[in-house]
């Protein structure tokens, strides 16, 4: 009968547009739990600044005149900080290193290699330099090694990261403290060669000729 098919008609829309509204509503749902979109480098940049409690410190907070920053994405900035670290624990080593040297402390050779730091090292024998690029190639390598473990954190060699957190504000300070010593002592050794090339001082105090 006309009536009845009509009513099958209207029975099966209505079955229809109730699916269709049903899976409208999970698609909705759905886009709620969805991971957001990759935020724009910029965007990522200032999240790292936010959430980065180490090497940020008074009194120049966040330290980028030449922009080098700009643009970099979590990856690359901690490449950055590891590099930054490892470059300041050369530093300081190199510094206490240099005025070992200048005092007169140089056991190795016979004690004849100069006091000069940077004649002691034109006066090293090959040897010497071999075992220097062997050495430090050896701990080039045993870093690799860490690196490739879960869990690292940039510059974190020894693992203390498996045993605290930056939620330890001692832990936190003391890494500040590393940085800030590293960055002082990289500009500390260029400032200590660049005086010893000029004015071949390599004594107790930087640009010493300039101060007297």
């Amino acid at each position: 009968r006309p009536s009845t098919r009509t009513s099958i008609k209207c029975i099966s829309l209505a079955s229809k547009m109730k699916t269709a509204f049903c899976l409208a509503a999970l698609t909705a749902s759905a886009s709620a739990f969805a991971p957001a979109q990759v935020a724009k480098s910029s965007t990522a940049l200032n999240g790292w600044k936010d959430d980065m409690v180490v090497g940020i410190t008074a009194p120049v907070g966040f330290f980028d005149p030449l922009g080098f920053s700009k643009g970099k994405s979590d990856a690359a900035m901690a490449t950055y900080r590891e590099a930054e670290l490892k470059h300041g624990r050369v530093a300081m080593a190199a510094c206490l290193g240099w005025y070992i040297t200048a005092s007169g402390v140089h056991p190795a050779f016979d004690s004849k290699l100069s006091s000069d730091p940077l004649e002691a090292a034109a006066q090293l024998p090959a040897v010497g330099w071999l075992q220097f690029v062997l050495g430090c190639g050896a701990i080039e390598w045993i870093a690799e090694q860490v690196k490739a473990r879960p869990g690292y954190q940039a510059g974190d060699l020894l693992g203390a990261a498996y045993w605290v957190d930056n939620s330890d504000e001692g832990w936190v300070d003391y890494q500040n403290k590393e940085i800030n010593n590293g960055r002082l002592a990289m500009l500390a050794i260029m400032g200590i060669i660049t005086q010893d090339v000029q004015f071949h001082d390599y004594g107790d105090q930087i640009f010493k000729p300039l101060v007297q």
